[in-house]
């Protein structure tokens, strides 16, 4: 049974990412802007890029370590973005905008949406 709940989880997150892919293509796709967020020398750069609801932020991490793209509430999580690696993430309007990373906490950074 456990082996059957692992299988689950495991497709239950890929479908998850997949869902999240296919939502920064349609917004891709309706001419949003996407953000790139550099993971380097354990900062976050920019650590406050403007940013609007629609728009797609992408994490990639230069580092030669993983790291985390973490919503401080913990409503969203890029899981390990692993050296070289990259996550992103569809912006709206009721998303938590301030994030850490959860395996280096001092790292943080917001993601201020621009005014209208």
């Amino acid at each position: 049974m456990n082996a059957l709940a692992a299988v689950l989880g495991r497709t239950a997150a890929a479908l998850a990412a997949a869902a999240v892919l296919s939502l920064g293509a349609a917004a891709a796709a309706a001419g949003q802007d996407r953000v790139v967020i550099e993971i380097r020398d354990f900062a976050f750069v920019p650590e406050r890029p403007e940013i609007s609801p629609g728009d797609i932020v992408v994490w990639k991490n230069l580092d030669i370590v993983p790291h985390s793209a973490t919503a401080s509430d913990g409503s969203w999580d890029s899981g390990l973005i692993a050296a070289g690696g990259s996550w992103e993430a569809v912006v709206t309007e009721d998303m938590a905008l301030a994030y850490y990373c959860r395996y280096h906490p001092s790292m943080e950074a917001t993601l201020p949406l621009a005014a209208d």
